[in-house]
């Protein structure tokens, strides 16, 4: 006897199921419960058990393949067969039409994908840590290169899932991750190299902490924050985050494993041989340092509407001056 296989319904709003990995493969003896089969849908993982026993005979969906729920995939015969399915075996399937409305099999479409932002806005940096995602929405917002932390700014519970992808659609185009302002500046970096020095004798005071504080004092006095969540990124060594509180000296500014998201990104590049980079479109403003002979480059980009022309001018020109002069800024 043959037992058809269908793409189970894993959830009341599934319409289908992607089909991960096979954990039988045709010829594999299988018992009753036996795993057959890994399923993604747009909620879940999930191993889909095996309803009855025999042999695996027939496989008609291979891996990675989005399959109709309710659509026959495989064929279980109580007795071992050289791969021929009798006709009267094949798979059927299902009428879509006929299904009834109120069904459960029945699932809500997917959303249609938006269409903005044009420009990909994929978080490399991992600026906002691990989000909680369904594969589906994962995968999908990979395709059409949207990053979830913006999913995060706006505030909107996690996990996410397929239905949430649809706030892309309404980002105001002049808000959109992707348009940025930003200012260069080069400064005389001898004195900041002689700060460095002093301050990386201490072991519990290295130089990334005196950056944290420059830049979160500089945007303290522009837009009034109290505490603030600089995010150090070394790029290929260390990605630190620190909290620096209001008024704080550099001893009182830690590292911090808060879910909270930094307030601005500083990415540290004076120990390599270039002065700037320029990564994927800032989603806080981020500082980026680097050396450039004996002296120091440092370019401020912010996506618009997190700092306006002026503030953006005016967070750089209280950073470059503690650049010049730390020692007075510390006093």
């Amino acid at each position: 006897m043959m037992h058809e296989i269908i793409m189970p319904a894993l959830g009341m709003t599934q319409d289908s199921g992607r089909i991960i990995s096979w954990k039988k493969r045709v010829g594999d003896e299988i018992a009753l419960g036996d795993i057959l089969m890994e399923v993604e849908t747009d909620k879940t993982t999930m191993e889909v058990e095996a309803q009855h026993s025999g042999f695996l005979a027939k496989l008609f969906s291979e891996e990675g393949t989005d399959v109709p729920v309710g659509e026959v995939i495989a064929i279980i015969s109580d007795t071992e067969t050289d791969g021929e399915i009798p006709e009267s075996s094949s798979p059927s399937k299902p009428d879509k039409e006929t299904k009834s409305p109120a069904s459960p099999l029945v699932g809500v479409p997917e959303p249609e994908m938006p269409s903005l932002p044009k420009t990909p806005i994929v978080d490399r940096n991992n600026t906002y840590g691990k989000i909680l995602a369904s594969p589906k929405a994962k995968r999908l917002a990979g395709e059409h290169g949207f990053d979830l932390g913006y999913l995060v700014q706006l505030g909107l519970p996690q996990p996410y899932h397929v239905s949430d992808l649809k706030e892309f659609e309404s980002i105001p185009p002049d808000h959109a991750p992707g348009i940025e302002i930003y200012v260069r500046a080069e400064v005389d970096g001898t004195a900041f190299r002689d700060f460095g020095e002093l301050i990386n004798n201490r072991a519990d005071l290295p130089i990334t902490v005196a950056m944290a504080a420059f830049a979160a004092r500089s945007y303290q006095e522009v837009l009034g924050a109290r505490d603030v969540v600089v995010q150090v990124d070394t790029i290929s060594k260390t990605t630190i985050s620190y909290i620096v509180p209001e008024f704080a000296c550099l001893s009182k500014i830690v590292q911090t494993d808060e879910a909270r998201l930094p307030d601005l990104i500083i990415t540290d590049l004076t120990h390599l041989r270039f002065s700037s980079l320029k990564c994927d479109p800032a989603l806080v403003p981020n500082f980026s340092i680097g050396v450039k002979g004996d002296s120091i480059e440092v370019m401020l980009i912010s996506p618009k509407g997190s700092l306006d022309q002026l503030q953006l001018v005016n967070c750089m020109e209280g950073f470059i001056n503690r650049l010049e002069e730390p020692l007075m800024y510390l006093l």
